[in-house]
């Protein structure tokens, strides 16, 4: 049992630089406390024969970050928006995101109230977004079956495109599920009017972290029938816009500010209370 122990301990320790690495005594007494805890052959086993070392990784992703706990504020979220919630254990769980205890930190307070929730719960999704950029989601192999491109064998338009590289900030986003029927056939100046002060236009990044998040988590999709406007406007001055998201995947295009359509509506998100 020592012998497979010792050798966790030096896959973890393996690649990590001279400083960091383990003294003899601290080896000695982590193997112990590992033995104490109740580690088996067969765990230590898993741990030695994980491909890209990944089991250790997680191992020490949990000692430095702890253990994800809900706060009060986000369990009453939860609650209210049912399946339309994507938290902090639905993004690691469907995204693969690892976030540090310094981002959970940052969402520990739901910045909505519960009658906002509850006016929202059918037609928002309460989302907790963390720093990803559209090519970062187009690159997760969990996300990359769901966008819908004319050519599955090039790379997506939006590559060159700047806006697709950002990845934004930690946060918690209430973005409607569809483009509301008062932003169809309009210019986007007569769709900014619309927004008033309760709600604003969203970044498409976010706007497909969510509609993507979402389906993984529920099997439902958001910007079913219609093109959204997002906030971005690509590198020939033209409005990004995602939807609609059929059978072939989501969609991420661009339309004229000055163009009307029945089809194409506005992306929105409530604004922090």
């Amino acid at each position: 049992m020592g012998n497979i122990v010792s050798r966790i301990l030096e896959k973890i320790t393996r690649k990590a630089p001279e400083e960091h690495k383990l003294s003899v005594h601290q080896e000695h007494e982590l193997l112990l406390r590992l033995e104490r805890a109740g580690i088996t052959p067969q765990d230590a086993q898993r741990v030695i024969e994980s491909k890209g070392n990944v089991v250790a990784s997680e191992m020490l992703y949990v000692l430095r970050n702890g253990v994800y706990h809900p706060t009060k504020s986000q369990k009453a979220a939860k609650e209210i928006m049912g399946n339309n919630f994507f938290g902090i254990e639905d993004a690691i769980e469907h995204l693969n995101l690892r976030p540090d205890k310094n981002q959970i930190a940052e969402l520990d307070d739901v910045p909505f109230s519960e009658v906002t929730l509850k006016e929202c719960k059918d037609t928002h999704v309460l989302v907790a977004v963390f720093p990803m950029s559209l090519l970062q989601m187009f690159e997760n192999k969990n996300l990359r079956p769901f966008f819908g491109l004319d050519d599955t064998e090039k790379a997506p338009w939006f590559k060159q495109e700047r806006f697709s590289w950002e990845e934004g900030k930690v946060g918690w986003y209430l973005i409607r599920k569809q483009a509301p029927e008062n932003s169809l056939n309009k210019e986007w100046v007569d769709q900014l009017h619309m927004f008033g002060q309760l709600s604003d236009s969203v970044s498409v990044r976010i706007a497909a972290y969510a509609a993507l998040g979402h389906i993984l988590k529920t099997g439902t999709v958001m910007f079913e029938e219609s093109m959204a406007r997002c906030a971005e406007l690509d590198h020939s001055g033209r409005r990004v816009t995602i939807g609609p998201f059929k059978e072939d995947g989501l969609r991420v295009q661009a339309w004229w500010d000055d163009s009307r359509a029945y089809f194409v509506g506005a992306a929105s998100v409530c604004k922090p209370e």
